[in-house]
């Protein structure tokens, strides 16, 4: 929060609520895995911390028109998605990075689900790809990982 509060006082910009609390589908709070300087996962149990929550959904219906909505949650985004699916009426443009992790089940048919429902084109682009992934099956950049794509969602006018 104190590194995006400073990058938005640099780059004068300003009408922005900073909200220091992680989306889920609650507003609660959830355990988060700490993996270093700037990534947190769901799945992963080490160096554990609990942290606060909003509920995106909730920000969502508040809102006329969203022109863009970026979700990098990493691994939180099917939970994410399927809680917002009939609040993403007023979404424009959406960018997910979506995690699959080794030892879940893949959620990727569901988030294109539930994109094409809310009339969302999407492009898919690989993060990390492999020359030859039935032979590559892991991830070498994270090996909880085997498949972390970029999704680029835009509704037609």
């Amino acid at each position: 929060v104190k590194i995006l509060n400073e990058n938005l006082k640099k780059n004068n910009i300003e009408n922005v609520e900073v909200i220091g609390k992680a989306v889920w589908i609650n507003c609660d709070s959830i355990e988060l895995s700490l993996e270093g300087t700037d990534g947190a996962s769901i799945y992963a149990r080490k160096n554990l911390q609990r942290v606060p929550t909003t509920r995106l959904k909730n920000h969502l219906e508040k809102e006329i028109k969203i022109d863009m909505l970026k979700m990098d949650i990493e691994g939180a985004e099917y939970d994410v998605l399927k809680d917002c699916k009939n609040s993403l009426v007023n979404v424009e443009n959406i960018v997910i990075e979506y995690h699959s992790f080794t030892d879940s089940d893949q959620k990727l048919s569901e988030i294109l689900k539930i994109l094409e429902e809310n009339k969302f084109r999407y492009f898919i682009k690989t993060v990390n790809d492999r020359e030859i992934p039935l032979i590559n099956r892991k991830n070498k950049f994270n090996l909880s990982l085997d498949l972390q794509l970029n999704i680029y969602g835009y509704k037609l006018s």
